[in-house]
């Protein structure tokens, strides 16, 4: 009987993550809404062991609002299972980030920031990543007694391929080198396209995962979804006000 409940009630929560179609997050004191990507569903409390797992691959300086999984992905997760994650989309930002508020123009230098600074960004950021993976690995061993080695040998970021007012993206080749608990070596290369969004003076980083050869595929829905999110979150009055003082603001202060 306990058996035939849990699986009803996994049912229950995977129908009813399918029909929602979109989850609000709050960014310090601004509620966002967040569209799911076609054909995802998002992660939810009842998957533990995902939630749980998921929490190791966030970078130290972002905090993570949201992981988007396929269907048959959030089966298997609410079954407390670690799924297969070739295909993710997850909304992140810097924690420096959450209580600022970005006005157009101080995206718009953002941008700019990004896209001159990228590549050498990414070529000093490999340090930093192979730090990050280390603490990583450590704790993935400790959760779920493996003894994981994991690193990131290479970053190849991509040309930006999508900009407008509100949104930069770029996608990055991330080749990673794993070794298992029997010592065995594997290597394998993620697509990763990162979308930064300006959406009611915040800026949100929305993350696709996907394999190798998915370049297309995920800078096509990483574009779409962007778009939804963006759709979904027009200005409204507190956002325009907050905007128009902090300008004025500067121009007196400068002027």
């Amino acid at each position: 009987m306990n058996k035939l409940l849990s699986w009803c009630l996994a049912i229950g929560s995977l129908l009813l993550a399918t029909v929602v179609t979109a989850v609000e997050i709050s960014i310090g004191e601004t509620a966002i809404q967040i569209p799911n990507p076609p054909e995802f569903v998002a992660v939810t409390p009842e998957m533990s062991a995902l939630v749980e797992f998921q929490k190791n691959f966030v970078a130290p300086m972002n905090v993570e609002y949201q992981v988007f999984i396929s269907k048959d992905a959030a089966s298997v997760a609410l079954k407390n299972q670690i799924p297969d994650l070739d295909k993710r989309f997850a909304v992140q930002t810097q924690k420096a980030l959450v209580k600022s508020f970005f006005t157009k123009k101080e995206f718009s230098r953002f941008k700019e920031g990004v896209k001159q600074q990228n590549e050498k960004i990414m070529e000093n950021a490999k340090a930093k990543i192979d730090q990050m993976m280390d603490k990583i690995s450590n704790d993935v061993s400790k959760q779920y007694d493996m003894d994981l080695a994991l690193t990131v040998s290479q970053v190849v970021p991509q040309p930006v391929f999508m900009e407008t007012d509100q949104l930069l993206a770029y996608t990055a080749y991330v080749k990673y080198e794993m070794t298992d608990e029997k010592g065995n070596p594997e290597t394998f290369v993620t697509t990763v396209t990162a979308v930064f969004v300006y959406i009611k003076g915040k800026v949100l980083f929305l993350y696709t995962y996907a394999g190798e050869n998915d370049l297309e595929w995920s800078q096509v829905n990483s574009t779409t979804w962007a778009n939804a999110v963006v759709q979904a979150n027009p200005p409204d009055v507190g956002s325009i006000s907050r905007e128009t003082i902090k300008e004025l603001f500067r121009k007196f202060v400068w002027d």
